[in-house]
C-alpha cells in the first residue's frame, strides 16, 4: 500500500533527514575502518585507510555545501 502526502516540505525534510544519517554513517564506518583495521592493526601501509576516510569525508563536506550554499536563484 502506497501512502500519499500532501505536504511536500514533510518529504523533502525526511529526505535531507535520511541523507545526512547516510552520510554521518558512512563516515564512522569509514574511521571505524581507518582506525581499528589500519592504525591499530598490524596492517602497514596506513596510506589506503587514510584514503578511504578522506574521501569519505569530502563526499560529506561536499553534501554540506550543496545543503548550505549560496542558493543561485539567477535563472
Amino acid at each position: 500500500m502506497l501512502v500519499e502526502i500532501e505536504d511536500l516540505s514533510v518529504c523533502l525534510k525526511a529526505y535531507i533527514f535520511f541523507g545526512m544519517l547516510v552520510n554521518f554513517a558512512s563516515l564512522i564506518a569509514a574511521s571505524w575502518v581507518l582506525f581499528g583495521t589500519y592504525v591499530m592493526g598490524t596492517i602497514n601501509p596506513v596510506y589506503p585507510g587514510v584514503a578511504l576516510f578522506l574521501q569519505t569525508l569530502l563526499i560529506v563536506a561536499s553534501s554540506f555545501l550543496c545543503r548550505f550554499g549560496p542558493k543561485d536563484d539567477g535563472y
